[in-house]
């Protein structure tokens, strides 16, 4: 990664300090696969690998369970204040860390982490952020060693990380400034992560079959497609995001293209093709000032406007219990799953009448602009994070 091979000078009015004279370092336990217990018994020790290990804490799903007696240092027993560090990963991984506030149960971590245990003169809330900041994620990708699939950072590397250190009473102020921050931004994001748009269903509805409420539903359009500008943009599955269709992830062609093979305003993109994860994602659109052809590893759904309301459809389908019952037809693969157009055309979904669809459909996007409120209080408080620990880099974000 030569292009990160420059020196960062970095400005503060704190004296700048190098992270193995304020913290100590402690390398990972190695385990076999054969030492993986399938439970956890009283007496075993979890261990936290770069999977458990996220920027937002331990999942404690994701841990490891392997005999005590593994263990041969107390050292690597994590405790409540130590940060992980991911040390071996892939390049944009490299230096991922996670604050482990709170020990629930005996736990050390793997081998492709190295522990940062803050000594005295720093705190562990001020050090997280420190390790967070664009200077040290700079130093990261300048000190990485990299092979074709991993890069390493060793810890005499590490050590030389220059951070500033700033009197114990100005650390804890930022640290209390910065966790007043972090609660509205962990109650936001949590708000956010949760929601999912509810239809609640009358049994006095009818039910319809999707190829009865739309004019219809076909699969991709298959096209040349290029990177470079052409006459009609081509959807595909990274087109789909956040319920929209990202006309900024398409691709282009000039193939000539059926009248009836250009998105309308209200048709719905479904993927039906893709892996098992991402299948059944849904996008509704609107508009483009360049017409657009959906592509393939996509299924267009146009409704029938006389009988049902597009929002509703899309609201319907963006729904878990629509999702896991797509799930269920898909054919899967080695790499991926597929649901055939028959089957789709075949789902049954409740049909309220028109008037009933609009009230539920005002509703949810009520309750979507309070989500999209709280999407942006986090933004905010995301950035006042970085400014507070910028104040005593003295540099700007």
């Amino acid at each position: 990664q030569e292009r990160y091979k420059q020196t960062t000078r970095i400005q503060s009015k704190y004296p700048m300090v190098k992270l193995g004279e304020v913290a100590s370092f402690i390398r990972g336990i190695t385990f076999k696969k054969s030492d993986q217990l399938e439970v956890p018994t009283k007496t075993s020790l979890a261990v936290a690998t770069t999977k458990a290990a996220q920027e937002s804490g331990i999942v404690s799903d994701a841990l490891y369970h392997i005999s005590s007696q593994l263990l041969k240092d107390d050292r690597k027993l994590i405790r409540n204040g130590d940060i992980l560090i991911s040390t071996a990963n892939s390049f944009h991984l490299l230096g991922r860390t996670t604050h482990v506030k709170k020990v629930e149960t005996p736990m050390s971590f793997g081998a492709f982490m190295t522990l940062i245990r803050a000594k005295e003169s720093i705190l562990d809330g001020y050090l997280i952020h420190c390790l967070r900041t664009p200077q040290a994620a700079s130093f990261y990708r300048q000190h990485a060693n990299t092979t074709t699939n991993i890069s390493n950072l060793n810890i005499s590397s590490l050590a030389n990380l220059q951070i500033p250190l700033p009197p114990m009473e100005v650390q804890q102020s930022l640290v209390e400034e910065i966790n007043s921050y972090q609660r509205l931004l962990d109650a936001a994001r949590q708000i956010v992560k949760n929601y999912s748009p509810r239809i609640p269903i009358d049994s006095s509805w009818p039910l319809a079959e999707l190829g009865k409420v739309c004019e219809s539903i076909q699969n991709g359009y298959s096209v040349q497609q290029s990177d470079t500008k052409g006459r009609f943009k081509v959807t595909r599955i990274q087109t789909i995001a956040d319920g929209t269709v990202n006309l900024e992830k398409t691709k282009w062609t000039n193939d000539d293209v059926p009248e009836s093979r250009i998105m309308e305003k209200g048709d719905i993109l479904f993927s039906h093709i893709n892996s098992i994860q991402h299948l059944a994602k849904t996008g509704i659109f609107t508009s483009s000032d360049v017409p657009v052809v959906h592509g393939i590893n996509l299924i267009r759904f146009r409704p029938d406007q006389s009988v049902i309301s597009p929002d509703f459809l899309y609201l319907y389908m963006k729904q878990r219990c629509f999702v896991e019952m797509a799930v269920t037809f898909a054919q899967r693969a080695v790499n991926q799953a597929s649901i055939k157009l028959s089957d789709i055309r075949a789902f049954s979904i409740p049909l309220p009448p028109m008037e009933i669809q609009r009230r539920i459909v005002e509703e949810i996007e009520s309750e979507q602009s309070l989500i999209n409120a709280n999407r942006e209080l986090s933004n905010r408080m995301e950035k006042k994070i970085q400014l507070a620990i910028a104040r005593v880099w003295e540099q700007d974000f």
